[in-house]
């Protein structure tokens, strides 16, 4: 079925999401990986205003994906690279 697929639909998309501002209620972390321990979960009713999108990749990767694709970047100077994205 991939061989047929799109290239486009394989690249990413990276969202912001202050999970703290969410309601633990809404919060579900035994789904997929956050059933081993990892910090996901999902917000079924995730609303809009909720979350930032910081990168949606299109065809041609830019310099700022090169960039964190080829260095050995920090979290927080990835994050930084990619808020300035969103702005």
């Amino acid at each position: 079925m991939c061989a047929g697929a799109d290239v486009a639909l394989f690249f990413p998309i990276v969202y912001r999401i202050d999970v703290e501002s969410i309601d633990d209620s809404r919060l579900d972390g035994s789904v997929g990986s956050g059933a081993v321990g990892s910090q996901e979960y999902l917000i079924e009713d995730l609303q809009e205003h909720e979350f930032d999108i910081l990168f949606l990749e299109s065809r041609d990767i830019d310099a700022d994906m090169r960039s964190l694709a080829e260095r050995n970047v920090t979290t927080s100077q990835a994050l930084a690279i990619l808020e300035s994205r969103s702005r």
